[in-house]
């Protein structure tokens, strides 16, 4: 006897629609996220170069403001020379700069001829770096605790030291005369400032680093600290660069960074700026549009699911019928009446030809008759 398989019609349907239903979901939500990890990616790295970038725009414009003011209050001198209205001027452009600590003028053998408010007039900066390269052309200072300055400045708030930036530059007469240098001071507060405020997305972390790769402006626990990371060598050379590396904290970060702005004509300081996310900071966006993606998806899927099972059973719930009518007449139980089936064309064949096997051809009716 042929052996009946044990899989129903309506089973084989069932798993063929679950196939279908399934198998677009499966095969595209790999990749979707694959593309979108990358797009999400570029996405990230643009929005943190965007951010690193701004920041150093934002300093080189405060910085330049530094710088023109020196080269104006230069031009006065030299124009002018070394009068009362010099004086008055030095004064008035501290009063109205709050960044700055001090400004002066020094004799070439180093002795301070005017300054703001008088302070260190007199006095010898011949040893002071700001002065020693201020006779060979522009200069600026990194970042410095204040030392000739230190009891004629307030400290600011917390405790914290006070710490100046340098400018300076030759003062020459219009024959080429040197005159002396003329140096200011400016607090760096309103730089680390700056940096902090920086409307920067929620995530982020912002840096300022030195050029031999010291933390200037940071999280809390990196400031001070030297970082060896390929971000920060990339930055020391001046490249802008986007990298994903392991921090001294453990954790992994997407950072930007890009050399810090200064002025026009200005040497720089060979500062870094570098704006930071952690990864996975950046790829709950990839879930998230995964999430906006997928969730129709799915609903789709689920839809069509639903609709191949009602068809499912309406196509194997009659020929099911016609089997088992089938099976009656197979093992000679005629009283079972036939389905009388039109859900589909085959069914309505079968159901047919099934229900003229039911019944008895005249011709048999008549030799039956026709034998009594």
């Amino acid at each position: 006897m042929r052996r009946i398989p044990e899989r129903t019609l309506s089973a084989t349907l069932a798993v063929l629609v679950l196939g279908a239903a399934l198998l677009p979901l499966v095969a595209s939500v790999p990749g979707f996220l694959t593309a979108s990890r990358s797009t999400v990616g570029d996405r990230a790295a643009e929005n943190l170069t965007a951010a690193a970038r701004q920041i150093s725009i934002r300093l080189g414009f405060g910085i330049s403001e530094q710088w023109a003011e020196l080269r104006t209050v230069a031009g006065w001198a030299a124009t002018d020379g070394l009068v009362g209205s010099l004086l008055l001027r030095l004064d008035a452009a501290k009063d109205l700069n709050g960044r700055l600590a001090w400004m002066g003028i020094a004799a070439p053998d180093g002795r301070v001829l005017v300054a703001t408010n008088r302070v260190l007039e007199g006095q010898d900066v011949s040893a002071r770096p700001w002065f020693r390269a201020g006779l060979q052309g522009d200069f600026v200072g990194d970042l410095h605790e204040a030392l000739l300055l230190q009891r004629h400045l307030a400290p600011p708030p917390g405790g914290e030291p006070i710490r100046l930036i340098d400018f300076a530059m030759p003062l020459r007469r219009a024959d080429g005369t040197l005159v002396g240098v003329i140096g200011s001071h400016v607090d760096w507060a309103w730089m680390r400032d700056r940096i902090r405020r920086a409307p920067l997305p929620p995530g982020f972390d912002a840096l300022l680093v030195a050029r031999d790769g010291t933390v200037i402006v940071g999280p809390e626990g990196l400031e001070g600290t030297r970082l060896t990371q390929r971000t920060t060598l990339a930055g020391g050379q001046g490249v802008s660069v986007v990298t994903q590396e392991q921090w001294p904290d453990g954790r992994r970060y997407l950072a930007a960074t890009v050399p810090a702005g200064t002025a026009d004509g200005m040497p720089g300081f060979g500062w870094t700026v570098i704006v930071r996310q952690p990864p996975e900071a950046t790829y709950g966006e990839v879930r998230s549009l995964a999430g906006a993606i997928g969730i129709p998806l799915l609903a789709s899927s689920v839809l069509v699911l639903l609709v191949g099972l009602v068809l499912t059973r309406a196509v194997a719930k009659p020929f099911a019928r016609l089997a088992e009518a089938a099976t009656s007449l197979a093992e000679g139980r005629l009283d079972s009446p036939v389905p009388d089936t039109r859900s589909t064309r085959e069914a309505a064949l079968l159901s047919a030809a099934l229900a003229r096997l039911d019944r008895p051809s005249p011709q048999g009716a008549a030799s039956a008759g026709g034998g009594a």
